[in-house]
């Protein structure tokens, strides 16, 4: 009788089989193959009834009747706990994400914009990145500056060091004396606190500005709405999604109809917005497979997700494709990208 250990030792060198070669091939496959491809030294016969032990166990499936085996949710769950290999990223690879996010200027959105299109060229996957939620960040200054009649430039910044600048139109001219003494007033009583705290408790930061009725006042009530407005701007501005055509072209994985759900929830950038903002606490690369994503549009994929972050605030970076995915390529590029987000970041701020 075979020795059970020895047995288990095959079994899970059979799923790796399975998995590594139908990542390669996108083909099921069958006992035959497997003897032919890789040195068990085990017959076809016994390699069918390992791989039907396995799929017995969940771990491998029969797309249809005869047509060979492919990994299943669990199996695929299992290799990437138990099995994977990940391999580093050359180095041609490394420079090459380093200049592209290097050579673009210190805004955020252009740096996050192009990093999507580095995740998707190299993943030939989906590539999503959410921009860090100004509103989480602790408030440290507001600057306001006259440019010009009735008109005020007015620059928030958070203590992660980013920006945010509108320019607000007011009924009266102010001079650059009157805009310091009004900045000064929010400054001393925002200071420290996260905007969503300031946003909750307006009443209490500015419960005594709020009751008197003067023209200094109202300036400082405008300046602060203005603030508010400026940064709960649409929440989908903070998307980024670069590589649509590759969950087109892998229709293979796909039926139409998956296609057309997925293209349908990627259009809707409030849901997706709200995928990634729920994964934004995890840390290092967070995957979800098929059926563990809770959106039924993912039932088909893949979600990979990692967080980077600027001072105080974090976004989500990701990768998004079939299930049958290069994971030992995918996450080390995920993980790396968001590493030099980091830095970049750490250096801009």
């Amino acid at each position: 009788m075979l020795d059970q250990k020895i047995y288990n030792d095959r079994k899970i060198k059979v799923l790796e089989a399975v998995v590594h070669d139908y990542i390669l091939s996108g083909e099921p496959i069958g006992s035959r193959q497997l003897a032919k491809r890789n040195s068990f030294h085990l017959s076809p016969a016994s390699l069918r009834n390992i791989m039907s032990d396995l799929e017995d166990e969940g771990l491998l499936q029969s797309p249809h009747p005869s047509a060979g085996r492919i990994p299943s949710d669990a199996g695929y769950r299992y290799y990437i706990n138990q099995l994977i290999q990940l391999e580093n990223l050359t180095q041609e690879e490394k420079q090459f994400i380093q200049d592209r996010v290097h050579e673009i200027s210190p805004n955020e959105n252009e740096i996050l914009e192009i990093t999507s299109h580095i995740l998707s060229s190299i993943s030939k996957q989906l590539g999503v990145i959410l921009a860090t939620n100004f509103y989480q960040g602790i408030f440290e200054k507001m600057t306001l500056l006259p440019v010009g009649t009735n008109k005020v430039l007015m620059a928030l910044k958070i203590k992660s060091g980013l920006v945010r600048t509108v320019v607000v139109e007011i009924k009266t001219t102010l001079s650059e004396e009157q805009c310091q003494n009004v900045a000064q007033i929010i400054n001393e009583r925002m200071a420290g606190r996260t905007l969503e705290k300031i946003k909750n408790s307006l009443d209490i930061v500015f419960g005594d500005i709020i009751s008197v009725d003067s023209p200094g006042f109202d300036l400082i009530r405008l300046f602060v709405d203005k603030a508010f407005s400026m940064i709960e701007a649409d929440e989908t501005k903070r998307l980024h999604i670069d590589g649509t055509r590759h969950i087109i072209s892998q229709s293979q994985f796909f039926s139409q109809r998956e296609i057309l759900t997925i293209i349908e929830f990627l259009e809707e950038k409030e849901a997706l917005v709200h995928l990634l903002e729920s994964r934004d606490k995890q840390g290092g690369v967070f995957i979800t497979i098929g059926g563990e994503n809770k959106e039924g549009e993912f039932k088909s994929c893949t979600i990979l997700t990692s967080p980077y972050n600027v001072g105080d605030v974090s976004g989500t970076l990701g990768i998004i494709g079939p299930t049958r995915m290069s994971y030992h390529r995918v996450i080390p590029l995920l993980s790396y990208t968001s590493e030099v987000l980091n830095e970049v970041f750490g250096h801009k701020v």
